[in-house]
């Protein structure tokens, strides 16, 4: 995976330039790098260790009669079919996933990822080890369905779409033909919206290559007017170390702050 990381940050720079050409947003003194940078090699290393985990899981299912029976159905797929075929599901159910966390019962393994303040390329990898598991959930259901043997090309292919969409999400760059482009790719101005403070917007564009999705389950939300300053981050206050670990704050939030347009830090009750 190194090499994967590797062409991550060069990506990551390039969107770092971009941003300081032409943002949509303000340019701000980001606080929270260090922060940022400890979240990404945290992420690296939980993958690392949960698809290695995952592995003979894998084969066991692959060898189960009726999944062989679904390989041959389906073996004579073209590559390019293959292709779209991935894109499109690990899409959806990256979605699913995603707005699945947005559910009080499970907002906590998300709320590391919606704590940053700044718009920027590597802020997108701030994430809990559960989170981090259940956004790998989507790439191993769709290998286990479609595990076809793409050659180097396609496979460098797949790599670079999402890792510079991961980029192209948290940047602060504005795109040509944005409020079109918009209809069809989630643009990094849709996503500001799902960082905002307000959880009315923060639970909305959920999704992460295709904004079709959103839109087909009623989850889209017009970037076009949001404020472009709108405050970012939590409408609540945790410690760092319990939101790294994904676990609520030491005091219970009244059931009526939990859909809150309130910008400064709600209030708790003892429980």
């Amino acid at each position: 995976m190194l090499k994967e990381y590797i062409l991550f940050v060069a990506l990551g720079l390039l969107f770092q330039l971009a941003s300081m050409i032409k943002p949509f947003r303000k340019q701000v003194k980001n606080r929270e790098k260090t922060l940022d940078l400890v979240a990404c090699i945290s992420v690296y290393l939980v993958n690392i260790g949960f698809f290695m985990l995952m592995a003979s899981p894998i084969l066991l299912v692959s060898e189960l009669p009726f999944m062989q029976a679904w390989y041959q159905y389906t073996a004579p797929l073209s590559t390019g079919m293959l292709l779209i075929i991935h894109l499109l599901l690990i899409d959806l159910l990256s979605y699913w996933a995603h707005r699945i966390m947005h559910q009080q019962w499970l907002w906590n393994i998300h709320a590391f990822h919606h704590s940053q303040k700044h718009i920027w390329w590597l802020g997108g990898m701030r994430a809990s080890p559960i989170h981090v598991m259940m956004m790998g959930l989507p790439l191993l259901i769709t290998v286990i369905l479609f595990p076809a043997q793409f050659d180097s090309w396609t496979s460098l292919v797949i790599l670079i779409l999402f890792l510079a969409n991961q980029h192209w999400l948290h940047s602060n760059v504005t795109f040509p033909f944005e409020s079109k482009l918009v209809y069809v790719l989630v643009t990094p101005q849709m996503h500001f919206v799902h960082h905002s403070k307000k959880r009315r917007f923060s639970d909305s564009n959920y999704g992460f290559m295709f904004s079709f999705w959103d839109r087909l389950f009623g989850t889209y939300t017009d970037y076009t007017k949001q404020p472009k300053d709108d405050v970012l981050g939590l409408n609540y206050s945790n410690s760092t170390l319990r939101l790294i670990l994904g676990i609520g704050p030491k005091k219970r939030l009244k059931a009526s702050f939990i859909n809150t347009d309130i910008h400064t830090e709600v209030k708790v009750v003892e429980k």
